[in-house]
C-alpha cells in the first residue's frame, strides 16, 4: 500500500517536477530527482501513518497534506486591488477564490468565503466519515469519495495547491478502500478544460456521470 500512495503522489506532484527540471542545469536534475523521491516518499508515509481508512478522515490531516508540500517556512504574499493576501502552508485561505465558468461563458464561479471555509470544511468531512463506512459496494464508495473530492473542490480551502491535495487524498481514500487509484492530476495534464467541465457539472447538479465518462477515456484502469 505505501508504494501504491507514493505512486500517487508522485503522479500529482510531477508536473511541478518537470517544470522545476526544465529549469535546472543539467548537471543538477540527478540530484533534484532524489531530492525529489525522497519527499514524496515522505509525503508516503505520512499518509500511511496519519489516515487509518474509513471514517477517519480529518481536516487536520488534510492542512498536515498541504503544508508538506511546500518547503519549511514558505509563505507567498499577493497584492489584489489594494489588498495583502498570505498563502500560509495548512493554512485556509484569507481571500475570496474564483474561477471562470466553462459550461457559461462570461460567469464567474465563485468558491466558499473565506470566513466560511472552515465549517463548510467540517461538514464535507464529517459527512465522508458518516457515509464511506456504510457503503457496501464498489462503486458506492467510488461515488461517495468523488462527491467528496467535489465539494472540496467547490469550497477550494487553500489559497494554491487545492488541486494536488485533491487528488492526493482522492487517490488516497480510494487505495484505503481497496480500489484503483484516479489520478486527477494527471487527467488533468491530458484534458484540463474537459475536466474541469465535468467537475463544475457534477458540482451544479450532484450528477457524476460526466466525470465518470473524462475518468474512463483517460484512465480506464480506474474501473477494472
Amino acid at each position: 500500500m505505501r508504494e501504491t500512495i507514493f505512486a500517487a503522489a508522485r503522479i500529482a506532484n510531477d508536473v511541478y517536477l518537470n517544470s522545476v527540471l526544465a529549469r535546472s542545469a543539467p548537471d543538477k536534475q540527478v540530484q533534484i530527482r532524489e531530492l525529489y523521491g525522497r519527499h514524496m516518499m515522505s509525503i508516503a508515509d505520512y499518509c500511511v501513518n496519519n489516515y487509518g481508512g474509513a471514517g477517519t478522515l480529518s481536516m487536520a490531516f488534510i492542512r498536515g497534506l498541504h503544508r508538506m508540500l511546500f518547503p519549511q517556512g514558505y509563505t507567498y504574499r499577493q497584492e489584489i486591488d489594494g489588498k495583502l493576501f498570505f498563502l500560509v502552508p495548512g493554512e485556509y485561505r484569507d481571500g475570496q477564490g474564483c474561477a471562470d465558468s466553462l459550461l457559461h461563458p462570461d460567469t464567474v464561479v465563485t468558491f466558499a468565503p473565506p470566513e466560511e471555509v472552515s465549517e463548510a470544511m467540517e461538514n464535507i468531512v464529517a459527512r465522508l466519515n458518516t457515509v464511506l463506512p456504510t457503503e457496501a459496494n464498489a462503486l458506492e464508495k467510488r461515488h461517495a469519495i468523488l462527491l467528496f473530492i467535489m465539494d472540496f473542490a467547490s469550497i477550494h480551502p487553500f489559497g494554491d495547491a487545492n488541486g494536488r491535495v485533491m487528488s492526493m487524498v482522492c487517490d488516497l481514500l480510494l487505495i484505503k478502500e481497496a480500489l484503483p487509484p484516479i489520478h486527477l492530476c494527471a487527467i488533468k495534464e491530458k484534458d484540463r478544460e474537459g475536466l474541469y467541465r465535468a467537475v463544475e457539472q457534477a458540482q451544479r447538479n450532484r450528477d457524476l456521470t460526466p466525470l465518470y465518462e473524462v475518468i474512463e477515456r483517460y484512465n480506464p484502469a480506474a474501473f477494472g
